[in-house]
């Protein structure tokens, strides 16, 4: 009798079980290792009464790529939202691919954390998380001589051992690609540049754990990295000896987004994830699990010293690469081929 009254109340359980709707959600390998994708789900399917698939891609620099290869295919995985696109791809999305993808419905004038809050023009990509390219350095392994005012003008005073990821496969190396495109009048200039960094450099890493993985551990005194990375060495690792120069000065900032695919079954639950993601309890997540700025206040969120170190942001001016001329970067890429591959 008990057995039948168990099997009888699991089959009516069922129905409610199947029904409960999934949420397809792409993003990168980070955000589901270091704990961004299980706090999230934690704190929106509560919420939604659904349950959220993280499909993740081992390249943040390939991920958008990869899914306009994909998104027609009869095998392809179906994805309602994508998490974590980067400033480049989210342009791209815009002027190139906007029959993949629909309008958010969200304003940008609203973020009140959010460097490009009066720029931003995409309708497409709803900025998540900021922060400033700037070089983190060892206090324990090299000490700055001088306050340097721009990038440009560390380049050329560069005087410590360092490591980049490369421009051709890493986010953070294509920005100093940029950099030295932007700072560089002609080929000639971007090659010297180049080979000043050159001069200096341990390793050129391929990806974030060979290139700023890598100082971290000690192997140089210095590193192309996000400011924001301070939040973590400083909240989780408690370390207070890798810090970041050029505070104060001019400098490139990397944004992800989030885009909604038109190819969905499930647009209002995207919808609603969208407009979650930018909860002051959201935003925290990515701050303190992916060492991002968010891109609204969430002081009323954080504790005292979460919010001295969020302040960072306030630290660097923004140099807007977004309109970068493809030539000049292409000549900097060739430069950099150049120096580091060719010689």
């Amino acid at each position: 009798m008990k057995k039948l009254s168990l099997l009888s109340f699991s089959l009516l359980a069922l129905p409610a079980f199947a029904n409960q709707p999934t949420l397809n959600v792409l993003t990168y390998e980070v955000i589901r290792d270091y704990g961004v994708a299980e706090q999230i789900s934690k704190l929106f399917e509560p919420q939604c009464n659904c349950k959220i698939n993280w499909i993740t891609d081992s390249s943040q620099f390939q991920m958008l790529n990869k899914y306009v290869v994909t998104v027609n295919s009869k095998s392809a995985q179906p994805v309602d939202v994508i998490v974590g696109v980067d400033i480049n791809s989210a342009t791209i999305a815009k002027d190139q691919l906007s029959k993949l993808f629909r309008p958010i419905n969200y304003a940008p004038e609203s973020l009140n954390n959010f460097p490009f809050a009066s720029t931003w023009n995409n309708p497409y990509a709803q900025p998540l998380s900021s922060s400033a390219v700037t070089v983190i350095y060892n206090s324990d392994k090299y000490t700055p001589g001088q306050n340097y005012t721009s990038f440009v003008d560390l380049i050329n005073n560069i005087n410590f051992s360092f490591i980049f990821g490369d421009p051709r496969s890493n986010d953070l190396g294509r920005t100093l690609n940029k950099i030295i495109a932007y700072y560089g009048q002609d080929d000639a200039s971007r090659v010297a540049l180049w080979q000043k960094i050159k001069d200096h450099t341990v390793t050129v890493g391929k990806g974030w754990s060979s290139s700023y993985g890598v100082f971290a551990k000690g192997e140089s005194q210095a590193a192309l990295g996000y400011s924001s990375s301070v939040i973590y060495h400083t909240l989780v690792e408690n370390k207070t000896n890798l810090q970041p120069l050029l505070q104060g000065a001019q400098l490139p900032f990397l944004v992800d987004s989030v885009l909604l695919p038109a190819k969905t079954q499930n647009a209002a639950l995207a919808d609603q994830f969208a407009a979650f993601l930018l909860t002051p309890e959201a935003q925290k997540v990515f701050f303190k699990y992916n060492s991002s700025y968010p891109v609204v206040n969430i002081d009323s969120v954080l504790s005292p010293e979460e919010r001295k170190v969020a302040a960072g942001i306030n630290n660097y001016k923004v140099l807007d690469l977004r309109n970068l001329d493809a030539q000049a970067e292409k000549s900097a890429l060739d430069a950099y081929v150049k120096v580091f591959v060719g010689n």
